[in-house]
């Protein structure tokens, strides 16, 4: 991944949403990639693989 890919505010509110807790990994991916509301895509900018390493980094912190 490229560092400053994806801006820590970003991370911080994808892993505090209840949206994302409730989301399945393929759409967490699927918004990750192609953006949703406020938040920008990121395809091009991260690989599937790093996207995919992201969601399971971010289900690390489900509670």
């Amino acid at each position: 991944m490229k560092r400053g890919s994806i801006k820590p505010n970003v991370l911080l509110a994808m892993e505090r949403s209840e949206g994302t807790k409730k989301a399945s990994d393929s759409d967490l991916l699927k918004a990750l990639l192609d953006g949703r509301a406020k938040m920008p895509s990121f395809k091009g900018k991260i690989s599937d693989d790093e996207a995919t390493k992201l969601i399971q980094y971010l289900r690390t912190f489900k509670k």
